[in-house]
């Protein structure tokens, strides 16, 4: 009867683990909220993507809410410098989440040209937080500690 039951339990566990081994890693989500299980290019204009049925399509960047490749997920996000919006979104690594809260990393790439010093600048690594899509506080070296510690960092 011990073995009947212990049998049944291992059954019961293994089915959700078997059931989510056959889900694909990688996806697009878009704007119209169709979700892509697809591999996937970047491209100048969109994403090139081949489905999981084989079929080829392209997406392009600004129909794009988020993505998961390799592990990571990013996200499309409103930029702001200090408290003010830029204007501008980009996507956004996201990093952890607590409750509502969602820490992101935004990597600028490259060198450019910051207007407010003269003077030309590599690109630098800045972190976010957001509740959904409310900007809520930027990480300076005044915040880092509690924010950290918030997230459990």
């Amino acid at each position: 009867m011990k073995t009947l039951a212990s049998l049944i339990l291992v059954l019961l566990i293994s089915i959700p683990v078997s059931a989510n081994l056959n889900l694909p890693g990688d996806y697009i989500q878009t704007r119209d909220g169709n979700m892509y299980f697809a591999t996937f290019n970047f491209g100048m204009k969109n994403l090139r993507a081949r489905h999981t049925d084989g079929r080829l399509f392209k997406i392009r960047y600004a129909d794009v809410v988020s993505y998961k490749k390799d592990n990571t997920v990013f996200e499309k996000k409103a930029l702001y410098e200090g408290k003010v919006p830029t204007g501008y979104s980009a996507f956004m690594e996201l990093v952890c989440q607590k409750n509502d809260l969602k820490l992101y990393r935004y990597k600028e790439y490259g060198t450019y040209f910051d207007c407010r010093n003269f003077s030309f600048c590599k690109g630098n690594t800045r972190y976010f937080v957001y509740r959904g899509d409310e900007f809520i506080v930027e990480l300076t070296a005044q915040n880092v500690q509690t924010i950290c510690r918030f997230f459990e960092l």
